[in-house]
């Protein structure tokens, strides 16, 4: 019986841990894609500012 206990207390603990990684790397995943809604039309807007300036210039 306590090696039936160990058994199913050690995969508890991996079941844990396999859910924790995998809810950090979505976590991780949100964060990535959160930063490039927010880097896309800040880029696009930069781009056509030097874009005009460079057009002005030459």
């Amino acid at each position: 019986m306590k090696e039936k206990g160990i058994l199913v207390l050690g995969l508890a603990v991996l079941a844990l841990i396999a859910y924790a990684v995998f809810v950090i790397a979505v976590i991780k995943l949100v964060v990535g894609a959160i930063i490039l809604l927010i880097t896309i039309p800040v880029l696009w807007f930069l781009w056509k500012k030097v874009k005009k300036k460079a057009e002005d210039k030459f």
